[in-house]
């Protein structure tokens, strides 16, 4: 069970016997967007076995503080004045299309000398997750906390089917 009743944590996983690598993606997502509550998992796959008796695992996380140049462009558009009158008028500023949805010639000149910035602040890059993977008798377990709002991909390998 979620610590915050309101979050929603699931997982999807897909293993390819070719490269005898598993992925598993877990993610914490909440109507709330005001969400701050981080969320313990444990995911245990049995039926499995390492090759070599070793395995290596990577982990790319999408937060507010990984990959995500949102939290930054709100700050930008709360210090610069941007309100939803310089968005087209069905729109919010919670859109993801920017700068297409902006009608205000200065918001959109704005973006644009930010637009490195946040493709920076958006780059997903990989992290070790050998804390997060250990292997017992016929199963891997991964256990991690997913930040409010957060998506957790894991790429583990050296993993086969337990024959």
């Amino acid at each position: 069970m979620p610590v915050d009743g309101g979050d929603h944590v699931g997982s999807y996983s897909a293993y390819n016997q070719t490269t005898s690598k598993l992925f598993i993606m877990i993610f914490n997502r909440s109507n709330n967007t005001a969400a701050t509550t981080s969320e313990p998992v444990t995911i245990t796959v049995n039926n499995v076995d390492t090759v070599n008796s070793c395995i290596c695992s990577r982990k790319w996380q999408i937060d507010d503080q990984h990959a995500n140049f949102w939290p930054t462009w709100k700050a930008d558009r709360v210090s610069q004045g941007i309100t939803s009158s310089a968005y087209l008028p069905q729109m919010t500023t919670d859109t993801w299309l920017i700068p297409t949805d902006m009608t205000n010639a200065t918001s959109i000149a704005y973006w644009n000398s930010r637009k490195s910035v946040y493709s920076a602040l958006s780059k997903l890059t990989p992290a070790s997750a050998s804390a997060d993977v250990t292997v017992g008798a016929g199963s891997l377990t991964v256990t991690t906390t997913v930040p409010a709002q957060g998506v957790v991909l894991y790429e583990i390998c050296g993993v086969e089917v337990a024959q």
